[in-house]
């Protein structure tokens, strides 16, 4: 990036401080100088100066950074990443670091995410095995969410082992899935349409995809029946089933489907609730 461009990302920053701290909370001048470097490399446009203009532009909108540079950062990788698919948040670490200490420990032959999205989890859980599982399925509702998940497994296919194929699947959760898995991992739709939606930020409400997001109030413990009910026919008996939640509903869930699991509640890095942690009783 050259001086002028420096000065003048650098300059737009100060003077916009108040608006992108209220778009991007805690965002520092590093961070879009990074992103604008990304940008300028796909944005297409002839010279920097459109570039930056057009950079500016999504700023003052509020467009997520990484929708405006197509790159999205977790765990130890880089993903693409567009509107078709949620941006995956740093929480989700702690689901791929438990996936992956149970996937180590039992030597795991099969695994399946449920709603694969950009693939960022499944990806960063095979990266780290040093085998490589017999079965892998990623399945979503969204043929563009699939396309998206199977780029970035192209992309990433030199940090796997040898010979790993990934099976993608376009299905309403279960529907079109007929094995079993030592392990599945999924992050649902969780948020009510209606009871929570004041709490969610008006950025993530604009641009990420509202089928990834949101539940109708009165479908929602349904849609979770689904799953489990689904869960008892497809997890091996000493399989587990990892889900990421919302922090008001997961002691509601645990609650309806002890009497059928071993349902335990992991914690985020706010100590919120965030995952269950689901095997066969």
């Amino acid at each position: 990036m050259n001086d002028f461009i420096t000065s003048q990302l650098n300059s737009y920053f100060s003077s916009n401080k108040d608006k992108l701290n209220n778009n991007y909370p805690g965002i520092k001048v590093q961070r879009l100088l990074e992103e604008f470097n990304y940008f300028n490399l796909i944005s297409g446009l002839n010279d920097s100066q459109s570039t930056l203009k057009q950079f500016a532009q999504y700023l003052s909108e509020g467009k997520p950074l990484e929708y405006i540079s197509n790159c999205a950062y977790f765990f130890n990788s880089r993903f693409f990443v567009d509107d078709s698919v949620l941006i995956p948040r740093s929480e989700s670490e702690i689901l791929v670091e438990e996936a992956i200490e149970f996937a180590k420990r039992k030597n795991i032959s099969s695994v399946l995410e449920l709603g694969v999205g950009s693939g960022a989890l499944l990806i960063s859980i095979l990266q780290e095995l040093s085998f490589t599982p017999s079965k892998v399925v990623a399945s979503d509702i969204s043929e563009k969410a699939l396309s998206i998940a199977k780029r970035n497994f192209y992309l990433h296919k030199n940090k796997f082992k040898p010979n790993l194929v990934c099976n993608f699947i376009c299905s309403d959760l279960f529907d079109k899935i007929n094995q079993k898995f030592d392990l599945i991992i999924s992050n649902p739709p969780y948020i009510k349409r209606l009871k929570d939606r004041t709490n969610v930020h008006k950025n993530v409400l604009k641009y990420e995809p509202d089928v990834a997001l949101f539940l109708d109030d009165e479908k929602y413990f349904l849609f979770f029946e689904r799953i489990f009910k689904s869960i008892q026919k497809h997890l091996n008996i000493d399989g587990l089933f990892l889900m990421e939640g919302h922090e008001d509903h997961l002691e509601d869930l645990k609650e309806l489907f002890s009497s059928q699991f071993n349902v335990k509640i992991i914690k985020d890095y706010n100590n919120k609730n965030r995952f269950l942690r689901i095997s066969h009783g």
